[in-house]
């Protein structure tokens, strides 16, 4: 960023590779200073609240003609100029929660009246509202604060305004569950409410019958069989396939079951065993999103589905209060978004007293790698390797064509079908301990009767039988991380590498020059690792559950794995 003399600042954007460099070149009237290091252009990075490996330079020229060659070097090669007028700077708006008042740590005084009534000292925030522009600012502040919040606000006495650091906390807590996204974000929320009581739904807050003309049934029926064949004739890993459709098909399940599962989470004693998320992610071009559009389409008539960028804690959260069981969906989010707001979210068990609750369909590509534990056992996880070949261009618009087709199509009576069977079963069903093995149950009964040859992965699926594969990826990667390839002879043969070591494996792996592990181990359950026994480059797995997990034995140890698996039956 530079600045110019008429006062607009001017933005450019790298774009030979990528850098994590920082150098600021401060050049004022009586001297000039150098800063280079780690700490990115913040308050949060220059504020002394978090570490940061900083060195400055002042009045040196060596040091100031060599960061300006380098900069010169980089701002040659950026992009065209992005100008931003300094008026924008001056009217943007500022949000309630990025004032320093409540960044601060500790208890804040603000004074309110001019700067010679008190000193500015720690802990105190001196405001002088002389400044036309401050004053413009204030009020923009103000007309952003939520009802909730302002009731939290300190009675200002005497000009001065006392905010202690408990009431900071309590403002900080509703600002998190409260909606807070620019005007221009705004979206209108769906809604979708169904009481099995009653037999009644509305959509949209308009009547939803619960009724199906039996050819609409059929017809939808039929498409959507036909949608899902379409990946026998276009993907190329054939051996893949039928897999795809069998999670596709438990997913499919799964959201038209969804809206019910906040019912059964109401009396659940595990509460993993009905995820409110379902995530779904792996290479690109392998119908992630077709798939979702298709089966929303199928269920209300269009691809309902919410912009990425929204994808924060607090507009989920006013998902949860306002949507009733309308499933939200977001399409692509990247692994920063999912890491910094989904994953709170999932893990929050009691997000809102709300009694209808939506479900949410997160999608995302493979670049986020696995997932941790914790995530994984709350959520309806689908990953998927097949995709269609992106040098096949006519393959790619004939697919296209035909899943255009199958959408408008869709009528949204099977949907209909599926409702008015789930809302008449017998409580004892709809509440029973396995809600896969319903849901799938109740769709493929609507497929065997509709259409006249079921393919394979039409039929009924078990929690278990989805239990069983949502942790494949994971097995895979320590299959391949304790392949015998990289099997030591002892401690210190090589530099990387694994050897067992009694009744535990020893892995041995590489760091980069931050101490960070190559492999990561956070995605592995918590039960096999010995996190006591673990420190640094040297992680420690109990062997038993490590060979039950993969499968498969490991090692060259005296006792075989058959030989531990018979004993251990015998016990």
């Amino acid at each position: 960023m530079t600045v110019r003399d008429s006062g607009c600042f001017t933005l450019k954007l790298w774009n030979s590779g990528i850098s994590h460099a920082k150098a600021y070149l401060l050049d004022g009237p009586q001297a000039r200073r150098v800063i280079v290091g780690s700490a990115n252009l913040s308050v949060t990075a220059f504020g002394g609240e978090q570490a940061e490996t900083l060195q400055v330079f002042d009045d040196d020229e060596l040091a100031w003609e060599t960061y300006e060659r380098l900069y010169n070097r980089v701002r040659d090669s950026a992009t065209d100029e992005v100008p931003i007028d300094q008026d924008r700077i001056a009217g943007a708006d500022i949000r309630f929660q990025d004032l320093p008042v409540l960044s601060s740590v500790g208890d804040t005084k603000v004074i309110i009246g001019g700067g010679n009534e008190a000193t500015n000292g720690a802990g105190t925030i001196v405001f002088e509202p002389s400044a036309e522009t401050r004053i413009e600012a204030v009020e923009r502040i103000k007309r952003s604060i939520p009802p909730a919040v302002t009731n939290l606000i300190p009675t200002r006495r005497k000009g001065v305004q006392f905010i202690g650091i408990e009431k900071k906390r309590e403002i900080r807590r509703q600002l998190t569950r409260l909606k807070m996204v620019e005007r221009d974000a705004d979206e209108t929320v769906r809604t979708f409410s169904i009481d099995r009581n009653t037999g009644t739904a509305t959509l949209l807050g308009n009547n939803y019958p619960l009724t199906a003309d039996s050819d609409g049934v059929r017809a939808d029926a039929k498409n959507l069989v036909q949608y899902f064949r379409n990946f026998e004739a276009g993907f190329k890993v054939e051996d893949d396939v039928p897999r795809l459709q069998r999670d596709y098909f438990i997913l499919w399940s799964w959201l038209y079951f969804s809206p019910f599962m906040c019912d059964l989470r109401s009396r659940a004693d595990d509460l993993f065993l009905h995820p409110m998320f379902a995530v779904v992610y792996g290479k690109a071009s392998c119908g992630k999103t077709s798939l979702i559009d298709t089966l929303m389409t199928s269920m209300f008539g269009q691809p309902f589905s919410y912009h990425k960028r929204h994808f924060t804690r607090s507009y989920i959260y006013n998902l949860q209060n306002r949507c009733k069981r309308f499933p939200a969906v977001f399409d692509d989010i990247g692994k920063n978004a999912f890491r910094d707001h989904g994953q709170e979210a999932i893990k929050d068990e009691h997000p809102t007293d709300a009694l209808e609750q939506p479900p949410f369909v997160l999608s995302m590509n493979n670049d986020f790698g696995a997932f941790p534990d914790e995530i994984v056992k709350r959520c309806l996880m689908v990953y998927t390797t097949t995709a269609l070949p992106a040098y096949d261009e006519d393959l790619r618009h004939r697919l296209a064509r035909e899943i255009s087709n199958v959408q408008e199509n869709l009528t949204g009576e099977l949907y209909r079908e599926f409702l008015r069977r789930v809302v008449t079963a017998d409580d004892q069903d709809f509440y029973g301990a396995d809600w896969l093995k319903f849901a799938s149950g109740i769709l493929t009964d609507i497929l065997i009767e509709t259409c006249d040859d079921i393919p394979d992965w039409c039929r009924v699926a078990t929690w278990s039988d989805y239990a069983a594969t949502r942790y494949d990826r994971v097995k895979e990667q320590l299959r391949h991380q304790l392949r015998s390839e990289t099997e030591m002879e002892r401690e210190g043969h090589r530099e990387t590498g694994w050897f067992v070591e009694g009744e535990q494996i020893i892995v041995i792996d590489s760091t980069d020059s931050f101490g960070r592990r190559q492999f990561d181990w956070k995605n592995v359950p918590s039960t096999l690792i010995n996190d006591e026994a673990s420190i640094g480059k040297r992680v420690v797995l109990h062997r038993q559950d490590v060979e039950s997990f993969i499968e498969q034995p490991v090692g060259k140890g005296r006792r075989t794995w058959l030989g531990r698996l018979l004993r251990r039956r015998k016990m």
